[in-house]
């Protein structure tokens, strides 16, 4: 993503060799992953959200939605995919689907960030949320891991590992595939 920025820029040579197979991977990566490319190798959630792992498939999304933010910021003017011709504002709405999924426009009507709505996670297993005191490592897994209590404290903004490739996910402190 540096090339590209630097590209864009006008700090590289944009005719050298040497830095062309650094662009084309990174506009054939975006082109795939918003489902525009010629090989789509990213697989999407019956609701568009990208899925790229069961472990905490959350992580790698909003990984790969920052990358596509910075990449609308420096495209110039627009980002060719195959036969169609993808603009920064194309980049910005596809962004906003995945983010709309992940806090709460999915088959589950849930958000997958805490605290966000009324109807919030109550099992997500981190020693912040779960633990009413601080407690050594094996006194927080044995007091609170098993438990089915809601969760005794709040942690805004934290995002939980997100859906499984069904968008199901279940909220229980032993998910931890998902959690």
């Amino acid at each position: 993503m540096t090339v590209t920025k630097l590209l864009f820029a006008g700090g590289l040579d944009d005719q050298s060799e040497t830095w062309t197979p650094y662009l084309d991977n990174v506009q054939q990566f975006i082109c795939n992953c918003i489902q525009k490319g010629l090989g789509n190798f990213q697989p999407t959630e019956s609701e568009g959200l990208l899925y790229f792992n069961e472990w905490n498939s959350l992580n790698y999304v909003t990984a790969l939605l920052l990358l596509v933010l910075d990449y609308a910021e420096v495209v110039d003017p627009d980002l060719q995919c195959g036969d169609t011709l993808v603009t920064p504002g194309d980049l910005y709405n596809f962004v906003q689907l995945q983010v709309d999924y992940i806090l709460g426009k999915n088959p589950l009507n849930m958000s997958y960030m805490d605290d966000i709505t009324t109807e919030r996670l109550q099992l997500f297993l981190t020693r912040m949320t779960s633990q009413r005191f601080r407690a050594k490592c094996e006194q927080g897994f044995h007091a609170w891991y098993t438990k089915t209590e809601p969760n005794p404290n709040i942690l805004s903004g934290a995002v939980v590992g997100g859906p499984n490739k069904g968008d199901r996910f279940t909220d229980t402190r032993d998910n931890y595939i998902q959690n």
